[in-house]
């Protein structure tokens, strides 16, 4: 009977974190033949964009695609515009023109007072460098698959266009990807476009796999969060848009964010893909684009049919919203108040766990101190491990490291993933060698995993008003140590473990996949954290009785 226990929670714990990788979480693409947004049909857009390089060095191809998507367009019962500007600077030297392909389709009675205007880029990424060799991108990913996925998402709306009470802007843009151009002087020279527009749908793509990520938001997001509550499948962090922030990273969405409400969507996993020949058509995967229909269909449905969006600043809100997503449960937001009345609540959970397992005698203060020291020593060393690692096989790949960019690393997942293993089996080797000495090791291990938790929540709080990946995981031990004293700690064990299992994977594989390889060491310092609670959680699942 216990060596079934063990092998159901364990199947359990991989079953949540295959979920939370992305694999099972995502929608499985939808055929030619549904009725609702299809990869099938968008992949049929992708592959004639992304049939050859067009970027602002290849003008012919780059107009080919411009033609191919007006002619779209029309075909869809709209009257396109091209916007030509000329004179736009390379950023390797020389002058070249560009055309912005824009399009506005009304509902059936007549031009809106308000509207949402879908955008991605149409032009592939000029020359890269990638291990001494000069390559050129297909754009397949980036950003057929926004532009692909356009004029789907156009295509099953206008079939309730009778339903409308706001309208559609469509804007493809041009050499996005020298230095945002097409809506930089979109923005600037025709701005008769942007009339209306109460609301803005970026589409990017920074890799070719894994979830359609939702990592930026207009400011004062609380309006625009309630819409993406309508989402299927949805997949975002509010962190992400704090830490685009410091980043040397821009989008056709950075231009206009601070004026009109807004989200910015991209796939991130397979960097190896990006900017380079590894972004062609033979490398699209169907069920990212998949989930770009999935969260964004629902939304625009929402937003068109519904009297609420009548303004154009209907979305404009007062407040910027904390939200996080954990793959089966959802999405959670807070005001900026919810949650610094969260972060309290799950401080003082923290102290009455405490307090009732010293009371009880089922820790003691010092313990708990001197084990807190231990892992905050030993996190450190594994911090300076997985950067060691990340530095040595930077080098050995020919690419420069760099702690949030260090891309064209073969196996990188390889190596990040067996790094993991081996932190997991060298905590496995030191927790079992001491729990058979005693019980207490476990719970004083929890509560010193949970107080160093709390503090890094504390500091996050007060640096970046963000601290979710480490709050969230000490109100569950908090709460699982509570109720010990009540009931056994197995009744809660399991459920615990799942939902840090879901939380932490999830967080961890969208952080690894955006900071690359370079950042090995900060993923495996926060999942040294992880491990910790659902070992722990598991023993206690595993206990016949009550610790």
């Amino acid at each position: 009977m216990k060596q079934f226990k063990f092998l159901f929670g364990f199947a359990l714990v991989i079953f949540a974190l295959a979920v939370s990788f992305g694999h099972l979480s995502i929608p499985k693409s939808e055929g030619k033949d549904s009725d609702s947004f299809s990869a099938q049909r968008a992949s049929e857009y992708i592959k004639v964009i992304s049939s050859e390089p067009h970027s602002v060095e290849h003008p012919q191809a780059r107009e080919k695609v411009r033609n191919y998507l007006y002619d779209k367009l029309v075909q869809l019962g709209g009257s396109p515009e091209i916007h030509e500007f000329d004179s736009v600077k390379f950023r390797y030297g020389g002058y070249f023109d560009i055309g912005n392909v824009y399009c506005q389709f009304d509902p059936v009675s007549g031009p809106a007072e308000s509207y949402v205007m879908l955008v991605a880029h149409f032009d592939s990424r000029f020359r890269q460098s990638k291990r001494q060799k000069t390559v050129y991108s297909c754009g397949a990913g980036d950003d057929a698959y926004g532009v692909g996925s356009i004029l789907e998402l156009l295509t099953q709306s206008l079939e309730y266009r009778k339903e409308w009470k706001q309208g559609v802007k469509i804007l493809f843009t041009d050499s996005e990807e020298n230095h945002l151009d097409g809506m930089k002087r979109a923005y600037s020279e025709r701005k008769d476009i942007f009339e209306n527009v109460g609301f803005i749908v970026n589409l990017e793509s920074r890799g070719m796999d894994g979830p359609a990520l939702l990592f930026e938001t207009s400011n004062n997001n609380e309006k625009v969060l309630d819409l993406y509550s309508e989402a299927e499948y949805p997949y975002g962090y509010s962190l992400t848009t704090v830490v685009y922030r410091f980043l040397p990273n821009f989008t056709d969405f950075t231009v206009v964010k601070d004026d009109i409400p807004g989200i910015n969507f991209s796939s991130i996993d397979d960097i190896n893909a990006y900017h380079v020949d590894d972004d062609n058509f033979d490398n699209i995967n169907l069920s990212t684009i998949q989930h770009y229909g999935a969260q964004i269909e629902p939304i625009l449905e929402e937003y068109l049919t519904s009297s609420e969006y009548l303004r154009k600043d209907a979305l404009k809100g007062d407040e910027d919203m904390v939200f996080f997503t954990v793959p089966v449960l959802g999405l959670f937001s807070f005001t900026k108040p919810q949650f610094t009345l969260f972060c309290s609540v799950i401080f003082a959970l923290f102290c009455l766990a405490l307090v009732f397992n010293i009371s009880a005698r089922k820790a003691t203060f010092e313990g708990v101190l001197v084990k807190a020291l231990v892992l905050l020593l030993f996190s450190i060393v594994v911090l300076g491990i997985g950067e060691g690692i990340a530095v040595l096989v930077a080098k050995v790949a020919g690419t420069p490291f760099n702690i949030t960019n260090t891309p064209y690393v073969p196996y990188s997942s390889v190596v990040a993933n067996v790094s993991l293993i081996a932190l997991i089996l060298v905590y496995l080797k030191v927790f079992l060698a001491r729990r058979k000495r005693s019980r207490m090791f476990n719970i004083e291990t929890l509560l010193a995993a949970s107080l160093l938790m709390v503090i890094f929540s504390v500091v996050l709080y007060f640096a970046v008003g963000e601290n979710f990946f480490f709050s969230v995981p000490a109100l569950l031990v908090s709460l699982a140590l509570i109720f010990n004293m009540f009931v056994f700690m197995n009744v809660l064990a399991l459920p615990i473990l799942l939902v840090a299992a879901l939380l932490g994977g999830s967080f961890l594989y969208a952080l690894s996949v955006a900071l690359t390889i370079g950042a090995l060491g900060l993923i495996m310092f926060i999942a040294f954290f992880y491990i910790i609670i659902i070992v722990g959680m598991f023993e206690c699942y595993m206990s016949q009785k009550r610790l």
